[in-house]
């Protein structure tokens, strides 16, 4: 009788462990054809913001092409850490259609950096002021809520889908050979609002990406190389690519590389998968 009892409380604390481990598993959904595994007590509010996060990922079928300039634009022999030119090879990956915008910075986060200034603040522009380390602290957040891999872009994948993949019809811009096409710089924001725009709102790349050339500039991966046959400086040296909404057009190019140290207005993110 006593193990009969004693099987029982144990069957019944087995089933109350059981109930409890089931309502603490992760809610289940696919969207994008990318599985996704919420993070248990994700607010409602919250998963609609991440959905089109998820949704906006753009699978690109990865291939080879020539990375880099000779150097000289416009007559002028000024981009050497464009240089030499080379070959690279990228994998099938994911890349957001759009720049990361202040509202998905937010879901995430719960903060908003770019309050420090007083313009340039809307939900669907891109977040900005933010450094390095805080744009993997978000990576590292949305991986958790999510349940996904997301991550920076390295450099080539970048350039390789900004100049269009596979698809690519050699523009000198993200798109076009016309940078008031498809995107914002100097000329159109620096010179007129001081401030850069909400993402999507010029043409899009051959891959439907938007705003690869101007707005803000968006980090990738790697550190800093003077060119691409050194090494990279180390420390707090990053890189970004993209040009931003302060630049002339010979920093929108594909081809154009920064260096990146601090946070800043004409800076921010695309993520990658």
């Amino acid at each position: 009788m006593k193990n009969s009892l004693f099987i029982l409380i144990i069957t019944l604390f087995g089933l109350s462990f059981t109930v409890k481990a089931d309502e603490l598993q992760p809610e289940t959904e696919i969207i994008n054809g990318l599985e996704i595994h919420w993070q248990p007590e994700t607010p409602d509010t919250v998963k609609t913001i991440l959905r089109d996060l998820v949704g906006n990922m753009v699978k690109i079928e990865g291939g080879e092409f020539t990375m880099g300039s000779d150097g000289i634009y416009d007559g002028l022999e000024l981009y050497s850490d464009e240089t030499p030119m080379h070959t690279e090879k990228v994998k099938d990956f994911y890349l957001s259609k759009y720049e990361l915008s202040q509202l998905e910075w937010w879901a995430v986060m719960g903060t908003e950096p770019w309050r420090i200034y007083e313009s340039y603040i809307g939900p669907n522009k891109p977040a900005h002021n933010i450094s390095f380390e805080e744009g993997l602290n978000f990576i590292d957040k949305l991986n958790e809520l999510t349940g996904l891999s997301f991550r920076l872009p390295s450099e080539a994948e970048w350039e390789y889908a900004a100049k269009g993949g596979k698809y690519s019809h050699g523009y000198t811009f993200a798109g076009s050979d016309n940078l008031d096409e498809v995107g914002w710089y100097d000329v159109n924001t620096a010179y007129v609002e001081f401030e850069g725009q909400d993402r999507g709102l010029k043409s899009p790349n051959e891959l439907g990406l938007y705003d690869m050339s101007g707005n803000v500039r968006e980090r990738v991966s790697e550190g800093w190389r003077n060119h691409y046959d050194s090494e990279p400086l180390g420390g707090s040296f990053r890189t970004s690519r993209g040009g931003d909404w302060h630049n002339g057009e010979e920093h929108c190019r594909v081809t154009d590389r920064r260096m990146s140290i601090m946070s800043c207005d004409t800076e921010g993110y695309r993520i990658a998968m």
